[in-house]
């Protein structure tokens, strides 16, 4: 099944094209260019998450549990999108919390855990002549934990922080535009239709101008919401009366517009086809200690280890506005990783003299090949589904725990949903369930290599956000 199988996928997603329904009008969303010299949003998420348990265990001790979770984040991006220019950025920072309470009648375990979650990641496409691109980017991604555990007389701290920074320069073929304000602009026009309001029909030059209006508006960054209304939509009421498509305003077409404006904005579509190869450096710094104390003993160990290697990736990806309401993306990649990691581990037992400390240098090198094929519906204004079907094989020469070879299958598929209950206020759904099958190959004799030959993986998330401006 394995490599054969996972080659046959691969295959059909670059090069199978599906026969798909027309637009639903003469204007293409796949034809918009979104260009802008800069938009940026701000973006603040909340969730918050809780727990009790209270059961009566018949011959046994009772359990009783109770936990909260609090996880915050604060997202930062920026586009910039001109014929010779595709710029995206994002920072985001996560922090989080937990607390936990285990107990039964005879004991009870404590335990509090802060998190801190931060990234940069930023690439630039600069395209030259016939859609042909040079790429350079950046990811830095740093993690701090602290976990603290206590109950009776013993007592964990243990704590974990790392860096790691991933270069990336590449070059390609083709280009992915943002489609979202073409799609708001559709989404306008389609419900003056429906209730009527339209004295004439809208060309598809003058469907691109309204879009090209819609990219403009969004480009002005207002802090005051109730100034920046009124601004958005006196020049979208002013582009309608100047063109002569709405003879006489009124409430209906007022609230058509509003409604629009305030929630057709899904984020994220986009059309277009693009071929690329890849190479991305990356170094990464990583230190985690623990000490725990009981009565009869005490334990240190702190754990150091500096990871660098490189990545050939090459690939394709395609996104395609069926029409209004549809989306399909499909896409693959073949990837290359070679790492080398210098380990280092230091042990103090008791009353014990510190041991020597453990070094180790290991490499890791491992062959991935992905796909996946996506179908995203929008079937109103505030509403969006999208459903994933992925894949991902994975040939080990080495890795930095047991110098083995062998292969590895993973299929998945992942669902994810947003509604807008308000203005600029979101809520989403994710869920994603994958099937790993692991087969070891060459494993080294030792009791001290464990593994798991398969392991179904599943989880769900609802979330909340907002966005600032």
């Amino acid at each position: 099944m394995t490599l054969r199988f996972t080659l046959t996928i691969l295959i059909a997603c670059i090069f199978t094209v599906n026969q798909t329904s027309a637009q639903d009008s003469s204007f293409q969303l796949k034809d918009y260019k979104f260009r802008t010299p800069g938009v940026r949003g701000l973006e603040l998420d909340i969730n918050l998450s809780g727990g009790v348990l209270d059961s009566k265990v018949v011959n046994s001790n009772d359990i009783h549990y109770r936990s909260f979770n609090s996880n915050p984040s604060l997202d930062y991006f920026k586009i910039i999108s001109t014929d010779k220019r595709q710029h995206t950025s994002n920072f985001s920072l996560s922090p989080s919390y937990s607390s936990k309470f285990n107990s039964t009648d005879l004991t009870g375990t404590k335990t509090r855990a802060a998190n801190l979650f931060g990234s940069w990641r930023r690439m630039d496409h600069f395209f030259f002549k016939k859609n042909t691109f040079f790429e350079i980017g950046n990811e830095f991604n740093t993690y701090g934990n602290s976990n603290r555990q206590f109950g009776g007389s013993i007592f964990s701290n243990s704590g974990r922080i790392n860096f790691q920074d991933q270069l990336s320069a590449g070059v390609g073929k083709g280009r992915l535009e943002n489609v979202q304000d073409a799609q708001m602009a559709m989404f306008i026009v389609n419900d003056l239709k429906k209730m009527n309001l339209l004295d004439q029909d809208i060309s598809p030059e003058k469907m691109n101008e309204l879009a090209m209006l819609i990219t403009g508006i969004n480009n002005r960054r207002v802090f005051d919401s109730r100034r920046r209304r009124i601004y958005e939509l006196t020049k979208v009421d002013s582009f309608f009366q100047a063109n002569n498509f709405v003879k006489h305003s009124s409430i209906a077409y007022f609230t058509a517009v509003n409604d629009n404006w305030a929630f057709a904005f899904n984020p994220g579509r986009q059309a277009g086809t693009i071929y690329y190869f890849r190479v991305r450096p990356s170094v990464r710094w990583e230190h985690s200690k623990i000490e725990q104390n009981n009565p009869s003993s005490t334990y240190k160990g702190s754990d150091r280890s500096f990871t660098y290697g490189y990545e050939p990736v090459i690939g394709i990806e395609k996104q395609k506005p069926v029409n209004l309401f549809w989306q399909k993306s499909m896409g693959a990649s073949l990837v290359f990783v070679q790492e080398w990691r210098r380990f280092k581990s230091e042990v103090q037992n008791g009353n014990n003299p510190p041991q020597q400390p453990f070094l180790n240098d290991t490499t890791r090198s491992e062959l991935f090949v992905n796909a996946f094929y996506a179908v995203g519906y929008y079937p109103s204004n505030r509403t969006m589904i999208n459903v994933e079907f992925n894949i991902q094989t994975e040939y080990m020469f080495s890795n930095f725990f047991d110098q083995s070879q062998g292969f590895a299958i993973r299929p998945g598929i992942i669902v994810s949903a947003s509604y807008f209950v308000s203005f600029r206020t979101r809520l989403s759904l994710y869920a994603g369930a994958s099937w790993r099958y692991y087969d070891p190959g060459k494993v080294s004799p030792t009791p001290y290599v464990y593994y798991s030959r398969s392991a179904l993986n599943a989880n769900i998330n609802i979330g909340f956000s907002h966005i600032l401006f």
